[in-house]
């Protein structure tokens, strides 16, 4: 078990949006990562603010499982493309996270 999750790089990355049928710019890939590794970084801080609801059951959850689902949206994603000038996000992703084997919870 990795004690830390490790991101992919510029390379991997272009590699997945081509796989995904976008338009990557290869010569931007060093602050799309950048940009999307500090996005995720913050996400699972928050992630982290919400397990500590559940801190008597649980000190230390940990991330088991986290999924790229970038044509499936959201509710609030769907909410926000009809309701507001933000559009659609550009990537989801699921996060899984084990409650120390009492329960996994996902987080989107």
């Amino acid at each position: 078990e990795a004690a830390n999750w490790v991101y992919p790089s510029p390379q991997q990355f272009y590699n997945a949006l081509l796989r995904k049928n976008k338009d990557p710019e290869a010569d931007t890939m060093d602050d799309v990562v950048h940009t999307h590794n500090v996005t995720n970084e913050r996400t699972w801080q928050r992630v982290l603010e919400w397990e500590r609801l559940h801190e008597r059951t649980c000190a230390t959850p940990k991330l088991i499982r986290f999924v790229g689902r970038c044509g499936d949206l959201s509710f609030g994603a769907h909410c926000s493309r009809a309701l507001s000038y933000r559009g659609v996000p550009f990537d989801r992703h699921d996060w899984f996270v084990d409650r120390c084997g009492q329960k996994v919870v996902r987080y989107v």
